[in-house]
């Protein structure tokens, strides 16, 4: 999978979990106006999840990752 330099990486067990990060990433984020949107976002946020699902059967493994983008100014 492809890996950012300097990214922060978090293991989350529950909703709650992914929630708090979720908030705190969103607070990290700079502001500011424009005369387009009073919110304008002044970075990029780029979220991934990988899950991971293990066949209590065979004990094989499935992986999987979404990635969720919010450019700057959008």
């Amino acid at each position: 999978m492809v890996e950012v330099e300097g990214a922060t990486s978090e293991k989350v067990e529950s909703a709650s979990d992914f929630l708090y990060l979720s908030r705190r990433g969103t607070e990290c984020r700079t502001t500011a106006s424009t005369e387009m949107n009073l919110d304008s976002s002044r970075s990029h946020l780029v979220t991934s999840m990988i899950t991971q699902i293990v066949n209590k059967r065979t004990g094989c493994k499935t992986l999987g990752k979404l990635t969720l983008v919010a450019l700057a100014g959008s």
